[in-house]
């Protein structure tokens, strides 16, 4: 059973932390906020809160958004290999899912050469396309196959 002496020994320990707690802040709040003791401004903390969830969201959408572009790459380029369509096709598709990144023209048009972008965004594909062929002679073929097509492109002409 506490007795009053020992209550008030505790009350005097809590007042006193206390006072320290509002004298340290009063000189260094900045300390108070880095110790998570700011409890009085807790509708900015609950912004804050809300502010990350909804970047949270943002991101994940995103991220389903590049997922989901890499995957219609990946079969474009599977059916590119497989000659099943042509550069000129390919081209036209990666720059149309593109289209909405500027970003990544102003990448390829700074990293590809070519005359024109059509041409930097063909070598962009065929960038993307040759590590996917494991088999080096094959990939050689590939390579060869998609030069070709590429000068066709170039002359416009359509290759087959």
């Amino acid at each position: 059973m506490l007795t009053r002496p020992l209550v008030r020994c505790l009350l005097l320990t809590l007042a006193a932390v206390a006072l320290s707690v509002g004298a340290a802040s009063a000189l260094s709040p900045g300390w108070v906020c880095r110790a998570g003791l700011d409890v009085w401004n807790m509708p900015r903390l609950e912004q804050t809160v809300s502010d990350a969830t909804e970047r949270g969201r943002q991101l994940d959408d995103e991220d389903a958004e590049i997922r989901h572009r890499i995957q219609a790459k990946e079969v474009l380029v599977a059916d590119l290999i497989s000659g099943r369509v042509t550069l000129a096709e390919v081209t036209s598709q990666f720059v149309a899912l593109n289209q909405p990144f500027p970003e990544y023209t102003l990448m390829i048009r700074a990293s590809y050469p070519g005359e024109t972008d059509e041409e930097k965004a063909a070598r962009n594909v065929i960038a993307y396309t040759l590590p996917r062929v494991t088999d080096s002679s094959r990939r050689h073929a590939v390579a060869r196959r998609l030069e070709a097509e590429l000068r066709s492109m170039s002359h416009g002409q359509s290759a087959n």
